[in-house]
């Protein structure tokens, strides 16, 4: 049996709780510092938005998005990708089998073919000299 909320379980490992909770619920402040320094990162970066879009349109310039690879990047598509209209019910491999096809496919897309490398020559036949 596991408990969760004693910081171990039966065998005495640390549980996720434990380990997720343990520094934000054993710190003076309750994890009132912790929260600060993430509000503190967001508001920073709330700041530098500008410095993000122009370092953005130096390094891309004149290129064009490609509308279907965007759509990886919203969302709607992981959560339909990820756990499709069957959800939670799928096994993990089955996910995982076309999450690798998918990445596959967009490899081969973005990525320039390999150039085949060249047969090796055949060795020669025994009793022959070269």
């Amino acid at each position: 049996m596991l408990h969760l909320f004693a910081g171990t379980n039966t065998n005495g490992n640390i549980t996720v709780v434990n380990s997720c909770l343990g520094p934000w619920e054993s710190s003076a402040d309750f994890g009132l510092g912790i929260l600060f320094a993430h509000m503190e990162s967001a508001r920073k970066f709330g700041e530098s938005l500008a410095m993000f879009r122009r370092n953005a349109e130096i390094v891309l310039g004149d290129s064009k998005v490609d509308e279907l690879l965007m759509d990886a990047f919203h969302t709607e598509f992981h959560l339909k990708f990820l756990w499709g209209s069957r959800g939670a019910s799928v096994a993990a491999e089955d996910r995982h089998a076309k999450f690798e096809q998918v990445l596959t496919v967009m490899s081969e897309k973005c990525e320039p073919p390999q150039p085949s490398t060249p047969a090796s020559p055949a060795a020669p036949a025994v009793g022959t000299a070269v």
